[in-house]
């Protein structure tokens, strides 16, 4: 299809006729959601062969010349993937260093596949152990430690996705930065954080549940919700037996 430029006489006729309704409108785009100037549609397209943003229904150049953020590497497999990339792994806050911090394995060999002396490799079991006291020294570190392990625990028994998991690590977070914590049960909190995120996401999980898989009584559990949902200002959703349908007839192994 052939592409035009948009010109600002143009889009000034477009405007004047979209404000004296001559012109039929699209269903109303989402908020933040590119829209073309020309005709109003919101199906626009990047190419970055060519460099160009244009609305695939009239063909109009929006934008010209931008930049590709992609690698300029090409893979075609995930090894080859894995070899290019010059990044790390992304930051993962279930881990109590976010992942960013550096680990000595425990793979003895050298950077030709030889193995060490024992020597030496005495000296790497060192290295290992003192790397993991200084990594966890202060009390907040010390105490993500355990609620992170505990969170993944949780986490495992219930079946909560990693996204869960992320979101509700992030939520301790917050509540560990804002002193929240300071005289309650790390389980507690976790069992409490976990509830919370189960209910945002609409999650079919009760509070029994996790009160059996954390050891917490239910009383509890509740009240450290309660307190974190108002001192964070979390606003909770109603719980909709609909999503609780799903996990009943699966359970019952009833039909579609």
């Amino acid at each position: 299809m052939p592409r035009k430029k948009s010109s600002p006489k143009s889009k000034t006729k477009t405007a004047a006729k979209t404000r004296t309704g001559k012109r039929e409108k699209e269903a109303e785009p989402a908020p933040g959601r590119p829209v073309c100037p020309e005709c109003g549609s919101t199906r626009i397209r990047r190419d970055y062969t060519r460099g160009e943003v244009y609305c695939e229904k009239c063909g109009t150049v929006i934008e010209e010349n931008i930049i590709d953020s992609g690698p300029e590497w090409r893979a075609f497999d995930a090894s080859q993937r894995e070899k290019r990339v010059r990044t790390g792994a992304p930051i993962r806050y279930t881990l109590a260093n976010k992942g960013l911090s550096t680990e000595i394995d425990m793979y003895y060999r050298d950077f030709r596949g030889v193995k060490i002396s024992a020597e030496q490799r005495a000296a790497v079991t060192r290295m290992r152990k003192w790397h993991k006291r200084t990594s966890v020294s202060s009390s907040m570190e010390r105490n993500l430690t355990v609620a992170l392990n505990e969170l993944e625990r949780i986490s495992s028994l219930l079946g909560l996705s990693p996204n869960l998991r992320e979101a509700a690590a992030l939520l301790y977070r917050k509540a560990v930065s804002k002193g929240l914590i300071r005289g309650r049960l790390i389980e507690s909190v976790v069992a409490a954080v976990v509830y919370i995120i189960c209910r945002q996401y609409n999650i079919p999980r009760t509070l029994d549940e996790i009160a059996e898989v954390s050891g917490m009584s239910k009383k509890e559990i509740g009240r450290v919700y309660r307190f974190l949902k108002a001192d964070l200002g979390i606003s909770m959703p109603l719980t909709n037996p609909v999503h609780y349908v799903p996990r009943f007839a699966s359970e019952l192994k009833l039909s579609g």
